[in-house]
């Protein structure tokens, strides 16, 4: 087994990866932070993507020996990335596996609030069979604004789109043609929108 590559992760992910690893591996994972810290060292691939007790921070820090270290977050900011490229590991994150899940959950609320979606649950719980909540206003034309237009932001982006809202979205490189805003031009434009989408 000394000979195996061991990969890292966290316990609660076993049942997921277990039956999709080679025997060539040797799998190793752990609980909290003392687990990860112990671990960190012998690792050859690490998946330390655990905010507990601030595993991500910690542990592939002391991961020197690890060619490959992943996230299945989108963020990287938890990651001393300079500290990755200086040893000249392999990093990997997750963008586009949460894409749909999170952008349907996005429209949701927006299209739940459009309609007070909230009242007519209340409504129904009261046996009160209302056809549509004083208040509620049509998503068409109305304006979104989206912070954050990566894969997540676009995927949204779209979603509303099909409901017929104009779509703006906000991210580090502007667009303007793509009626993209860079980071700083959003503020002053804030009153312009009837929805704002932090993604």
């Amino acid at each position: 087994m000394a000979d195996k590559p061991i990969i890292a992760f966290p316990e609660r992910f076993r049942h997921l990866l277990e039956p999709r690893l080679p025997d060539t591996v040797e799998l190793r994972t752990f609980v909290g932070l003392d687990d990860a810290l112990a671990l960190a060292p012998e690792t050859d691939i690490a998946w330390f993507d655990q905010f507990e007790e601030g595993v991500m921070f910690k542990a592939p820090v002391l991961a020197a020996k690890a060619k490959w270290i992943n996230t299945t977050g989108v963020g990287i900011d938890a990651f001393d990335t300079d500290l990755i490229i200086e040893r000249g590991q392999i990093f990997t994150n997750g963008v586009g596996l949460r894409s749909d899940g999170i952008a349907d959950f996005a429209a949701l609320g927006v299209l739940a609030m459009a309609r007070h979606f909230d009242r007519v649950i209340r409504a129904h719980d009261r046996r009160d069979w209302i056809r549509a909540p004083e208040g509620s206003r049509e998503l068409r034309g109305s304006r979104a604004l989206i912070l954050g237009y990566g894969s997540i932001g676009r995927a949204i982006g779209d979603r509303l789109r099909a409901f017929g809202v104009e779509v703006t979205g906000v991210r580090r490189s502007p667009d303007p043609a793509s009626g993209v805003l860079g980071p700083d031009e959003w503020r002053a434009r804030l009153g312009e929108f009837d929805w704002v989408v932090l993604a």
